[in-house]
């Protein structure tokens, strides 16, 4: 082989091999999601069958988390907090988005709260460049355990005095018609959808993912206690899907902030 050719391929090599390396400018593609598409979960579409639908991946690492003041210890958050958020987003009539991929792109934000009304916000790409909004609220949290479940037992109630009033045996119009409206699902008192303007758009997706971590699962700050809210997000694309459960930081900033805000313009928020 001629001196001049040889030196040619020694001087080409290291950049034909490259070709076949990802390097720091061009990272490996994220493996695509694997949905399961089970019919036990859901219909072809996604919608769930019925309130005790699990809404998220059925891998029981993803849920545990370990609190600060328990070293060592963990807990499994899958079977109580996640199983009650599956069921209101069950009562939104939302789809499974870990189950079966919808058209376009979603993100989802549930808000669960004690003191407010729960409420879901979805963001879906309508068409290349565009995307909805779609607020809703219940009045109420829901009953665990499917339409066909007993109702759970009356709330307890004191009279004027402060006396215990036996179950179903209110004296006034008042305790029965509480009572009555206990017993009953939760209902949507709020639901409507409206088109993102472009800078909404980039505004809103920026938040998502700078809140949404590279992997799924449930922060440590769920373990603390029961005050605030808490925020399931989710993001879901043909390929990929992920979720992130933590509790409400700063309300006025970030993906919170500009939710509650979009959620007050629209009155489905009390104000401020």
């Amino acid at each position: 082989m001629p001196t001049y050719r040889l030196l040619w391929i020694l001087l080409l090599y290291p950049l034909l091999s490259s070709c076949d390396r990802a390097t720091p400018d061009q990272p490996a593609a994220t493996p695509a999601y694997i949905f399961p598409r089970a019919p036990a979960v859901s219909d072809a579409q996604g919608r769930p069958h019925d309130s005790l639908t699990f809404y998220l991946p059925p891998v029981d690492s993803l849920y545990a988390y370990y609190p600060e003041d328990l070293p060592g210890s963990s807990r499994d958050a899958r079977h109580d907090f996640l199983t009650h958020l599956s069921a209101e987003l069950y009562y939104f009539g939302a789809p499974v988005l870990a189950n079966v991929p919808q058209p376009g792109r979603t993100w989802r934000a549930l808000r669960h709260s004690g003191f407010d009304y729960t409420t879901l916000f979805t963001v879906r790409e309508t068409a290349p460049g565009r995307a909805q909004l779609r607020i809703q609220t219940l009045d109420r949290h829901p009953r665990i355990g499917g339409p066909t479940a007993p109702p759970p037992p009356p709330p307890v109630l004191r009279d004027a005095a402060g006396r215990l009033i036996p179950r179903d045996t209110s004296t006034t119009p008042e305790h029965r018609a509480y009572e009555a409206w206990a017993r009953q699902p939760p209902q949507l008192v709020c639901d409507t959808t409206f088109a993102l303007t472009a800078a909404q758009r980039q505004q809103v997706l920026r938040h998502f993912e700078q809140t949404l971590p590279a992997q799924s699962g449930v922060s440590n700050d769920i373990a603390d206690c029961c005050d605030g809210a808490s925020w399931l997000l989710e993001a879901q694309t043909p390929g990929q899907y992920r979720f992130w459960l933590h509790r409400e930081g700063s309300s006025t900033q970030g993906l919170a902030g500009w939710l509650l805000q979009q959620g007050r313009r629209a009155r489905c928020l009390p104000p401020e």
